[in-house]
Formats: C-alpha cells, structure tokens, sequence
C-alpha cells in the first residue's frame, strides 16, 4: 500500500527494537492467595491475608510444611482446611461478613443477623481477632437492648464481655416487678448469680431513717451511684477476670 493513499507502508517487524521482558512482582497488598474451607457440607473460599493476623492459630496453620507431591490444606476443594463440627455456616459466615464485609453483594454491604453477628463473635474470641470481636460487640450492642437482658448476661458470660455483664445486672435490679420466674425461663440463670442480683436490689430498696435539723423524719435510700459500687463489690470476682474491650 503505497503512502498516496493515505496509509505508511508498515516497517518490518523485525526491524524494530525488543523491549527487554521484565518479570513482574506481586503487589504487597493487593495479590491475593485464596485459602478453602470446609464448614459442615458447604465449602469458602475466601483470601487468606484476612486470616493472618499475629498471635492467632492461622499464620503457623498456613506455614506448615507439605511433604513432596501433596497439595497444602486449603489450597482446593478436595483438600479444604476442616473446621470442627461445633463451627456452623452462620458463625463462619457472620465472621466473614466482619472480616471482608465488601463481598456480599446478596444482601446491604456489612449487614448481618443477629444470629451471625453472635457466631462472629464466638468464632473471633476463640480465634482471637481482636478487631472482628469488637466490631461484633459494637453491632450486637444495641440489639441485645431489645431481647431479654438474662440471654444479654448469659452471652456476656460465655464470651467475655465485661460491659454487657455488667449494663445486664443493673437492668435486672432495677426492675420493680423482678421474678425468679423471669431469672429462669425462657433462659436459666445460676443460682449464685440469682441469689446476688436480690441482694443487690434488696439494698438499693433498704431505707435508713434520720432525723433532719428541722426535726422532721426523712428516710434515705442508697443512691444509684452507691448501687452502682455495691453491685461492683458483689461481683468484684466475676468482673476482675473478664476482658476488657476498648470499642472505637
């Protein structure tokens, strides 16, 4: 084709100068390795850079070493990292809704359920991920406002949370109309826990009498700040060895 009709005449490939061929590096951040796991009959397959985090079983799980020919744990589907049977769908899941909440797109990018906001935080505190376990406390929080303050404690209980412990004691004593009835169904609490939440309720009702400088009788009852010690002394045992979360 000649250059009158409006085109050059291509130069001959060969003639032109070879780029030197660089092989590229993997970006610190931005390269993800998938890890598989296996949780009851339905299997994730998730970046493993959110599971490496210092101090936590995961980063020794992931480095140990494979003998010769054999694929590591979670790098497939027929050998996917196992997670013990007392771990469901939803607490994985609810755990990697806080962990990666920018890959659900089914559903509000980071909503979850109660359900799974409360298997986040059993699977954060037996895993030990400090930020995913606060981000669960943060959302379960205001929600636990509006169940029944004896599951609030029992949850308290079994998963460590301090504030939620003890916010759950004071709504019990101060409600006028409380019941071992409501300590015991739908949700059973101890009876040393039982028998100290009276107590405490019994003093902040017990009134003392004096006599003013008006000659007047005046009866006083403790005030909530006095309660609110007394309460602390009571279960000074419970509370000395339970976590304290510092939410953002």
């Amino acid at each position: 084709m000649s250059e009158s009709d409006g085109f050059h005449t291509s130069t001959n490939l060969l003639e032109q100068p070879v780029e030197t061929v660089v092989t590229p590096t993997r970006h610190s951040i931005y390269y993800f390795e998938l890890v598989i796991f296996r949780v009851q009959d339905v299997l994730f397959k998730v970046p493993k850079h959110g599971f490496m985090i210092d101090g936590t079983i995961f980063p020794d799980m992931f480095s140990l070493p494979v003998s010769g020919g054999a694929m590591p744990q979670g790098s497939c589907d027929e050998n996917p990292i196992m997670l013990p049977v007392d771990i469901s769908q939803t607490d994985f899941h609810g755990f990697l809704l806080l962990l990666y909440p920018y890959f659900d797109r089914e559903r509000e990018t980071g909503v979850a359920t109660y359900e799974e906001l409360v298997g986040a935080l059993k699977l954060a505190t037996m895993w030990e991920f400090d930020e995913v376990r606060k981000k669960a406390i943060f959302r379960l929080s205001p929600i636990l406002t509006e169940r029944p303050t004896v599951e609030q404690i029992l949850l308290a209980k079994e998963y460590d949370v301090k504030s939620w412990l003890r916010d759950g004691y004071l709504t019990l004593i101060r409600k006028s109309d409380l019941s071992i009835q409501q300590l015991c169904d739908p949700f059973q609490l101890d009876w040393k826990t039982i028998a100290r939440v009276f107590a405490i309720q019994s003093y902040s009702r017990h009134s003392t009498w004096r006599q003013t400088i008006f000659l007047e009788d005046e009866f006083q009852y403790p005030s909530s700040k006095q309660v609110e010690e007394y309460l602390d002394t009571v279960f000074e045992d419970e509370f000395k060895v339970m976590r304290v979360d510092v939410l953002e």
